[in-house]
């Protein structure tokens, strides 16, 4: 019953396909991810139950009457297995999962011969006139918040209707009346009373506290059904330039062509009828803007750019960006000002002394970095989602910058990437499952507070080469590398010292804090003190516990202590062919060969991975450390055997090639102790377990190792074990 449910749910595995061969990851796109977390919410309760089947089976074991437990051991059982290694894997429980996965594939052993065989919602009737009547009683009150809440309500459940966005209009207009002129927002006030005048041409005749509220308005009003009425608006002289010209966008599409982009929009509002942003305007000409603001409007572009530029004054209020190719589409030099706004493949640029403000927008699926702030730019952000893009999130170089209440998850590359800035501050940002490090900070003064840094695949915080910074209240945990790593400049008396305090480290694949290459244990209080006259950093008051600080912290238990044939607890001796199922005796092994021989190939690949392409290393990235001070006399002295040839396993070791990497050459490399078998490769499923189960080398706080079971196969290439690993060497 349990396995049927799984049946019927959708499950993450779903979401991941292999290559048939090396069971390699591939590529997800994006559309193929659920909108929400709880599209696994039931497969996540049937986990539960699946655990709680796994323990029970367990717990048989010690019961060594076979006749009782030959009912248990059928295929569906290990698949409800696999499912709980895939959900503990998910929770980050990276060991327990592994251990799970190999237990599913003990339970293909003991399977029998004849296995291999074979609600609606409910709305109460409502009536939207009633939002109307209460919010004009409002408006009556100057009451003008509640008058606005009704109204938009109004809007939702009726986007076609006059009445909606004249009462909008009036109830911004009264709250305009109560602040000062730097708070009035009188743009939105007459935008929404646009709005009421598309849908109602007789409005101003009709209505008499709009056309008292708005004299002189209907003046500036132009309905664009089609590109030529745009056009003939966008440049008419008709409006005095002290003013902004209104332009209501009718129609589902507008193509832009080049006299329509000829010269700068100026004095102008485009406003999208209709919801969600359903009039789009496509171009394959740069827009330029000078004071503009855009509304409700969806831009397609084709290798062109929408540019703000020197001295322009922008504002864009809902409107979705896309692209057909990775060009910086939107560029700023000016004031720009964006809300509510996505911006799909279509990365934001702030350079030049542009002073940006962002507020509740989206950034994602960008070839390179979301958003990017370079050369004297200032961006102030706040409440926004940078994800899914293929460099960093956010990019900052030589520029200032505030981020503040943001999600910044999923990117290529870093988080949060600062180089050569000042004043930069990051406040309560939720930065995790980034490729690379949550927030890197090089040659940059920073302030880091109260943020959650986590599942990134590097560091929680890396900064290098920092005059100042202040790391203060985050919660740093579960970083593939290890949680905060900092490196000094040798000169750097012109700055107090950098502070780390109130931090909470824990649960990181590498040390907590890291020091110029040296795992720091003053967490509680005190100061590190470098060889020089000053001190180098002040850490105090930080809780760190619970991180992988060196290869004694690894001991995995990965291995399935049960006999394949009769499931006696034992240490088992693995089958020299799949090296994946076990016996305690010979007498077992031949017993269970008749069955055993059938899967015996298909646990070797499950339980390994094929190395089927690789290149020659480079020199500088199999260089060993001083091996006097490493390993004892009897290890560097005398050459060792080579490799085994003949089906024999031999321990390797394999650590991130990171200078390769960044040259494009490959990402990882193999080499055995004595360095006779050296290659560089490619792999995400080996990628991943370095990031998972590796140790940081020494003298570096980027590249990981970890050592593993290797032989040839009879073709030469060479075979990774992936269900168990060799113990960690001091090579």
């Amino acid at each position: 019953m349990l396995s049927y449910a799984f049946s019927k749910c959708p499950s993450p595995g779903n979401h991941v396909s292999l290559d048939e061969r090396n069971y390699e990851e591939h590529d997800i796109p994006f559309s193929d991810f659920p909108n929400s977390p709880s599209h696994f919410y039931m497969w996540s309760k049937f986990c539960m139950h699946g655990h709680h089947l796994r323990r029970n089976v367990e717990d048989l074991l010690v019961n060594l009457d076979s006749v009782c437990l030959d009912s248990v051991w059928f295929p569906e059982t290990a698949k409800i297995l696999y499912e709980c290694a895939v959900h503990l894997s998910a929770n980050h429980q990276q060991e327990e999962a592994k251990r799970t996965l190999n237990f599913a594939y003990r339970i293909l052993d003991w399977l029998p011969l004849a296995g291999y065989e074979m609600t609606e919602d409910y709305n109460k009737p409502f009536d939207p006139l009633l939002l109307t009547s209460r919010s004009m009683v409002f408006i009556k009150l100057e009451q003008w918040e509640n008058a606005l809440k009704d109204a938009n309500d109004y809007i939702t459940r009726c986007p076609y209707c006059w009445r909606g966005y004249a009462l909008k209009a009036l109830a911004l207009d009264g709250l305009n009346k109560e602040v000062t002129a730097d708070l009035n927002d009188k743009a939105s006030a007459e935008i929404a009373a646009a709005l009421a005048f598309y849908y109602n041409k007789n409005i101003f005749a009709n209505f008499l506290p709009f056309a008292e509220s708005f004299v002189d308005l209907q003046s500036r009003i132009f309905i664009c059904d089609c590109l030529d009425e745009l056009l003939d608006a966008m440049f008419s002289q008709e409006v005095e330039t002290d003013f902004l010209k209104i332009l209501v966008l009718g129609s589902e599409e507008y193509i832009l062509n080049s006299e329509t982009v000829g010269k700068p929009w100026n004095n102008c509002i485009l406003v999208g009828t209709g919801k969600n942003c359903s009039v789009s305007l496509k171009s394959n000409y740069d827009i330029s803007l000078l004071k503009c603001m855009l509304t409700n409007l969806s831009f397609s572009f084709n290798k062109c750019q929408l540019y703000c530029l020197r001295d322009s004054f922008v504002k864009i209020l809902n409107c979705n960006f896309s692209s057909n190719d990775d060009f910086e589409t939107i560029k700023t030099e000016g004031v720009f000002n964006a809300e509510r706004c996505s911006f799909t493949r279509s990365p934001l640029l702030c350079g030049k002394q542009s002073r940006a403000v962002v507020h509740d927008c989206s950034f994602c699926n960008n070839a390179r970095s979301g958003l990017c702030v370079t050369y004297g730019g200032t961006l102030k952000m706040e409440t926004s989602r940078i994800y899914n893009n293929g460099g960093h999130g956010l990019f900052v170089k030589e520029s200032e910058c505030a981020a503040v209440n943001c999600d910044i998850h999923g990117n290529g590359r870093n988080g949060v990437d600062l180089r050569d800035s000042k004043n930069v501050t990051l406040i309560r940002n939720n930065v995790y499952k980034n490729n690379k490090t949550g927030i890197y900070i090089a040659a940059s003064l920073a302030h880091v507070r109260e943020n959650n840094l986590f599942d990134n695949g590097m560091w929680g915080i890396l900064a290098q080469m920092i005059p100042w910074c202040k790391i203060s209240m985050n919660k740093i945990f579960r970083n593939k590398t290890g949680g905060v790593s900092m490196q000094f400049e040798p000169e750097r008396k012109m700055f107090s010292p950098p502070v780390v305090e109130l931090n909470e480290v824990c649960h990181n694949c590498g040390p907590g804090l890291m020091v110029n290459f040296e795992t720091i244990k003053v967490a509680e209080s005190g100061y590190l003190n470098s060889p020089s006259s000053f001190q180098s950093a002040k850490f105090q008051n930080n809780e760190v516990h619970h991180n992988k600080e060196n290869e004694n912290d690894s001991k995995l238990n990965l291995s399935i202590p049960y006999c394949s044939y009769c499931r006696v607890n034992c240490k088992p001796k693995m089958c020299e062919k799949c090296f994946t199922t076990a016996y305690c005796s010979e007498s077992c092994q031949e017993n269970h060969y008749s069955k055993h021989k059938n899967i015996c190939k298909v646990l070797r690949e499950k339980s390994s991975y094929l190395i089927t392409s690789a290149v020659e290393a480079h020199e500088a990235d199999i260089q060993l450390c001083d091996r006097k001070v490493y390993l004892d006399p009897g290890e560097f002295g005398p050459k060792l055997a080579s490799p085994p040839r003949d089906d024999m396993r031999f321990v390797v070791k394999v650590h991130n090639a990171y200078n390769s990497w960044v040259q494009g050459w490959y990402g990882m490399v193999l080499h055995d102790r004595n360095r006779e078998i050296s290659v560089g490769f490619d792999s995400k499923v080996i990628e991943q377990l370095l990031e998972e189960f590796g140790v940081l080398c020494r003298h570096n706080d980027i590249e990981k190792k970890l050592f593993f079971h290797c032989l040839f196969e009879d073709n030469g290439q060479l075979r990774l074990f992936t269900n168990e690993f060799a113990e960690f060497q001091n090579w």
